[in-house]
């Protein structure tokens, strides 16, 4: 606590601070910056381990990705269901190139927004993992499948800096039962375009 002094002959005011608080307020300072350090630790934990469950992912589900028949055939998407995958990944692309959050955001699945709760979580996610997404100087699709967690479909991205990635973009369905990105993995090819 501060303690004010008043009628010192020469009528100045004295400000004394006892040692001990003001000890106590560097160790409150060094307490703050920890756990700011925590913080950004943990956030780089979690993007290693999303990015590590990623290509886990992605090896998963491209060496048997598609569900099959009995006669061991791939399941074939019906078209509504490939035109509305490549309508979102077009419509999110778009708004990443626009640089509007909100936009890109809204075609994350729910399990997705529970991760990151804002669009600029999510797309500081984004920004930070997927630049081939972000940054998406062009893109194609590729074949489309049901998968054991639902459909997915094939892209080829071709990021700011010329480089070629595999993309598998997955999908579930919202409560509206429209389909959202619930996730998308990401591989590069060993060429870049010039």
């Amino acid at each position: 606590m501060l303690e004010y002094h008043r009628g010192v002959p020469d009528d100045h005011s004295v400000v004394s601070v006892s040692q001990s608080q003001e000890a106590e307020r560097k160790r409150a300072y060094a307490r703050s910056i920890a756990d700011d350090a925590s913080s950004v630790r943990l956030m780089q934990v979690v993007f290693a381990s999303l990015v590590a469950f990623a290509l886990l992912a992605f090896a998963a589900a491209t060496s048997g990705w598609a569900q099959s028949t009995e006669d061991n055939q791939p399941a074939l998407v019906p078209e509504a269901t490939v035109e509305q995958m490549q309508t979102v990944i077009r419509a999110q692309i778009e708004a990443f190139r626009a640089e509007d959050a909100e936009t890109a955001y809204s075609y994350a699945s729910a399990p997705i927004k529970l991760r990151f709760p804002t669009a600029a979580m999510f797309v500081s996610m984004v920004q930070q993992g997927y630049p081939a997404v972000y940054s998406a100087q062009s893109y194609s699709f590729g074949d489309a499948a049901l998968t054991p967690r639902g459909p997915a479909q094939r892209v080829e991205l071709v990021a700011g800096d010329g480089q070629v990635w595999r993309g598998l973009y997955t999908f579930s369905e919202n409560s509206e039962g429209d389909l959202r990105i619930s996730g998308v993995f990401l591989l590069p090819e060993n060429e870049r375009q010039i």
